[in-house]
């Protein structure tokens, strides 16, 4: 079959995770390595309306134009999706996420050597940060390093707590001890996904 390869179709199977951050019209860099050096420059022109069983990914069609005729029919590349900033998001790195079968926290500073567990509802994700939706504010100081120690020592408060059946609405509070931890602020501004 002859046809037209002045612009050409690549079809890239997108995970579901990561769907939310992308839109017809992105811009889209992509790269092979049977054309070593050159990078392309093309669109996100359609995302199809149904997920793959088999993979649990959504098909979408990328447009490039073709003048020199080095993209043909089934060659593999890498693709990088250049998605829009979503402007006034609470980020923090993904590594200061404690994550449970039924639920997300996170220690936050209330004071000098006094954490307080947090529960959080997360949104995306990237480049190795997370966007907060609900349970922290901008400025908020949050424990990077150390959590395992900060969330032991909260389990055996709890445990201990529910022994003696003095259970109380204080039980979940900051805790005074002084690990060695690493502080990061809480960004307010955009969040990127590439």
């Amino acid at each position: 079959m002859i046809v037209d390869l002045t612009k050409v179709w690549v079809i890239v199977n997108i995970y579901d995770i990561d769907l939310p951050w992308i839109k017809v019209g992105d811009s889209v860099q992509m790269t092979l390595a049977s054309v070593p050096g050159r990078r392309f420059s093309g669109e996100l022109a359609y995302i199809y309306p149904y997920a793959e069983s088999a993979t649990r990914s959504t098909k979408v069609r990328l447009l490039f134009n073709n003048p020199d005729g080095l993209l043909r029919p089934n060659m593999l590349a890498n693709v990088v999706i250049e998605s829009a900033e979503q402007p006034d998001t609470v980020i923090v790195p993904a590594e200061a996420i404690i994550r449970s079968g039924s639920r997300d926290q996170l220690f936050v500073q209330r004071a000098a050597g006094k954490f307080e567990p947090r529960v959080v509802t997360l949104g995306h994700e990237s480049n190795g940060m997370v966007a907060v939706i609900s349970g922290l504010e901008a400025g908020e100081q949050v424990v990077t390093s150390a959590q395992f120690l900060l969330d032991s020592e909260s389990k055996l408060r709890e445990a201990a707590a529910k022994m003696v059946e003095r259970m109380d609405a204080n039980s979940h509070s900051a805790m005074d001890m002084e690990p060695d931890v690493e502080q990061q602020p809480v960004n307010h501004g955009a969040h990127h996904h590439d």
